[in-house]
């Protein structure tokens, strides 16, 4: 290849590689889970951001009936990005409610590439009321706007 087609080739390439064991996870991840339909035909559409930075992270999640902000740890274990809470938005252990719903440290969710496909399992934070097998939920973006989030 040379030229235009050699450059157009190296971003494919560049932009859907999964991140090699030496490399980070920083960056924004999302999701966006379709609920179905309300009995009135609404759709229940909810947004997924986790942002990762070093060995912290935030997941915000918003939509149908969900505003809430999570901050949390991130670390790698044999290539697998374990994110746990750390706290709410505010600091405190506790929701808007005053509610305990997760311990400090306890496991939320994890990534990890299986052939190429960015993998979620879901610990003690899922968007059902079960915990789906693992499969394909987020996808890393690139910063700026998020395509398929609605932006606020």
């Amino acid at each position: 290849m040379t030229g235009r087609w050699a450059s157009i080739a190296a971003l494919v390439t560049m932009t859907c590689t999964p991140p090699a064991a030496s490399q980070s996870w920083n960056g924004r991840y999302v999701y966006e889970h379709d609920g179905g339909r309300t009995a009135g035909g609404d759709r229940m559409l909810v947004d997924y951001l986790l942002v990762v930075t070093d060995k912290r992270c935030r997941l915000t999640v918003s939509g149908f009936q969900t505003d809430e902000t999570i901050l949390c740890s991130a670390a790698d274990a044999d290539g697998r990005l374990d994110v746990a809470f750390a706290g709410y938005g505010d600091g405190r252990a506790v929701n808007r409610y005053g509610v305990s719903v997760y311990r400090v440290g306890e496991p939320l969710l994890s990534l990890s590439w299986k052939g190429g496909t960015l993998i979620t399992a879901w610990r003690r934070y899922s968007p059902e009321d079960e915990y789906p097998t693992p499969a394909r939920y987020f996808r890393k973006v690139p910063g700026g706007r998020l395509p398929g989030v609605r932006q606020r």
